[in-house]
């Protein structure tokens, strides 16, 4: 039997190849290639060089600069968000965090320095390297002239301070000792600028920082040093994390609510009517300034349990959310807020390292803006 026809085999009405198919995977790769070429390095880019840098873009001068003809001779509030908010004044912030701020207490504030006027210049999101890069702290000094300051400063430099991460709504942060070198040139400026008395509110340890916890307590550690150093009571340290109820913080899981303002104002009360007393934690004082400097060691009960080692002969840190403190004689104790135990056998160099940076000028390793 003779082959079939190819033309036989072949169906009358042959199929045309369907272009949908196609055209889905041009689509889609322009779509692949738009994100991952152009749209996520934009993401990126678009954090890294102006969303992070306009976030950060902070001028601590800009509360100072709505008083006009202030009293010489007063009280100032200077610092971050903490101070910022204490007075109860709402902005836009707040919006972010509504349970946070000192609502209706600042007047409790207002009572502790009888016969004073009391000035809130504290600025949310400074840091402390934004009061020196943009001579906040000389320009308080002059506009003011103060006789008293409150201050508190320095998370926002461990946080945030070292600029912005690649990645979106990440930034990168200072480490302890830089941040305590500049904390050693506000204090530097202050003394220098006739202030007859400092009073330093520590770090805080809000859950939404947990990461930076470590570095807050080296912190804490190394500004209590820096203030027995002194070895007076116009510098004074008041553990501001010790002791703080349940409900402290807010919303946003850093700043502060009434609840904790209000053991603020009562430990600055003790701090201001016992004027012998350079270390307080929980509203008890820790050492008295004016003799050895050496940091008396004390007991703290916390929620979490721990034990911790306080340095007698130079400084120890309590924890900030508690653990027994005992005694030794050589080691600077660094408590986790959250019971845990850490020792860190640095003291002899931090103690080194403030007094070698006293006296220094107001500059600033960074010209980049900051962020608290």
């Amino acid at each position: 039997m003779p082959p079939e026809p190819q033309s036989a085999r072949e169906p009358k009405n042959p199929k045309e190849p369907s272009a949908l198919p196609v055209c889905c995977g041009c689509v889609l790769k322009v779509c692949c290639c738009c994100i991952y070429c152009v749209l996520l390095p934009g993401i990126f880019l678009g954090w890294k060089f102006f969303l992070c840098p306009a976030f950060q873009n902070v001028d601590p001068n800009d509360a100072m600069k709505e008083i006009q003809n202030p009293t010489a001779g007063q009280v100032v509030f200077i610092g971050d968000g903490n101070v910022d908010w204490w007075d109860g004044s709402t902005t836009s912030d707040l919006q972010l965090c509504d349970n946070c701020g000192g609502a209706d207490g600042w007047a409790q504030v207002e009572s502790i320095f009888p016969g004073m006027k009391i000035y809130n210049i504290g600025v949310d999101k400074s840091t402390i390297n934004q009061w020196l890069d943009e001579k906040a702290v000389s320009n308080m000094l002059t506009k003011f002239k103060p006789q008293t300051v409150v201050m508190h400063m320095g998370m926002g430099d461990i946080v945030t301070g070292g600029g912005c991460d690649w990645f979106p709504l990440k930034f990168e942060g200072e480490s302890a000792e830089d941040t305590n070198t500049a904390l050693s040139k506000v204090f530097t400026l202050l003394k220098a600028g006739g202030v007859s008395k400092v009073y330093y509110l520590s770090a805080t340890y809000g859950d939404t920082l947990k990461d930076h916890f470590k570095e807050f307590e080296k912190y804490d550690s190394l500004a209590k040093t820096a203030i027995t150093n002194y070895q007076s009571t116009q510098f004074v340290y008041i553990d501001a994390a010790t002791g703080l109820p349940g409900g402290s913080y807010g919303n946003d899981g850093i700043h502060l609510t009434s609840t904790a303002y209000t053991k603020w104002q009562a430990w600055l009360q003790a701090a201001a009517t016992d004027q012998t007393c350079a270390i307080w934690s929980n509203g008890v004082c820790a050492s008295s300034g004016a003799t050895s400097g050496a940091v008396t060691s004390q007991t703290s009960t916390v929620a979490s349990g721990g034990t911790a080692t306080t340095d007698t002969a130079t400084s120890g840190i309590a924890a900030p959310v508690g653990a027994a403190a005992t005694s030794t004689a050589a080691t600077d104790a660094v408590v986790s807020p959250t019971g845990g135990d850490e020792t860190a056998a640095d003291t002899a160099t931090s103690a080194q390292d403030n007094n070698a940076i006293f006296g220094v000028s107001e500059t600033s390793a960074a010209a980049t803006p900051r962020l608290i």
